[in-house]
């Protein structure tokens, strides 16, 4: 449309000056909707508390997953030989 918002306008001048490059902008661009959790186009409280709480129970399954896989190994594994 001819116009230029804040948002392009910026991102041209960080290429430009090249402060950052393409694979930068987009890793940051990607950062972005991971941590939009409503995937409404904004970084909300909410969504941050979200993705902690979606952290927090991927750590818990992986200490489970590790202690049932030590058992399998220590214990199991001996059962079924």
């Amino acid at each position: 449309d001819g116009r230029v918002d804040e948002l392009e306008f910026v991102t041209f001048m960080l290429l430009a000056m090249q402060k950052v490059d393409m694979r930068m902008m987009n890793d940051l661009k990607h950062l972005f909707h991971a941590l939009d959790a409503g995937k409404d186009g904004f970084i909300q409280k909410e969504d941050l508390i979200t993705l902690r709480q979606r952290k927090r129970l991927a750590r818990k399954m992986r200490r489970r997953a590790r202690h049932w896989k030590k058992w399998y190994e220590n214990e199991a594994r001996s059962f079924f030989s």
